[in-house]
């Protein structure tokens, strides 16, 4: 099972109503009489991925859950139905890598202390050794390098972005970002250097870009971007 350093990244073809996020978090199931404390790949306003080998219940099975960033600080709690068992790609065996879990029952008030959590959780340090959270969404931007690039934004976070590009780019070669953030809003400018280059088939490449010293006014309009994101 992945270790709470290095799991494995979120799969950039997954499309979803709402924005994810991969941060730390304390995560306790309750599964009948039994409490067990899993490790979560990432959670939205909807729903969340947990890695386990033995999923303590079938697709449908209703689970409560307790999440919280800190064991022992008062956690939410929510109730989830999975509805996917995932297995792990890298098993030979076919062995589980983890299931999805979709939040049911949450009124209001649960709901808020939910959106609550997740402001906080992107106040920490990210997960997979990040320093800061990545939010994870699909989203088409313009790119710049030497020439206009096609530009699929698949995370993004106050310190880089991930995307898909039509074509390969040099390591440290600069590029410029620009995110349309709706209607009646200003373009998010952005510029990052590219960290890594691999192809990902059918002559696509996932790039990683970090940002540098970005300016106070920009950074928060990054943060007020990010929040937009996994909050609608």
């Amino acid at each position: 099972m992945p270790n709470s350093l290095t799991p494995p990244p979120i799969p950039p073809t997954e499309r979803r109503a709402h924005a994810r996020i991969a941060v730390p978090l304390n995560v306790r199931v309750l599964a009948g009489k039994k409490e067990v404390e899993m490790q979560a790949r990432d959670i939205s306003r909807s729903g969340i991925f947990l890695f386990s080998r033995n999923p303590p219940g079938q697709v449908g099975a209703v689970l409560t859950l307790r999440l919280s960033l800190t064991a022992g600080i008062k956690p939410v709690e929510v109730r989830a139905e999975i509805v996917r068992v995932v297995l792990d790609p890298e098993d030979k065996k076919g062995g589980v890598l983890g299931f999805g879990a979709h939040f049911v029952e949450l009124m209001p008030d649960k709901e808020r202390d939910l959106l609550n959590l997740l402001d906080r959780a992107m106040l920490g340090r990210g997960s997979m050794r990040r320093i800061y959270p990545r939010v994870y969404h699909l989203i088409e931007v313009r790119a710049r390098s030497k020439t206009e690039l096609r530009a699929i934004l698949h995370d993004i976070g106050e310190g880089g972005v991930g995307l898909n590009l039509d074509r390969t780019l040099q390591i440290d070669e600069e590029v410029a970002l620009e995110i349309n953030r709706g209607r009646g809003e200003q373009v998010l400018k952005l510029q990052g250097w590219v960290t890594s280059c691999v192809s990902s088939g059918a002559g696509t490449y996932r790039v990683g870009l970090r940002f540098g010293p970005t300016p106070a006014p920009v950074r928060a309009e990054l943060q007020a971007f990010l929040k937009k994101l996994y909050s609608k």
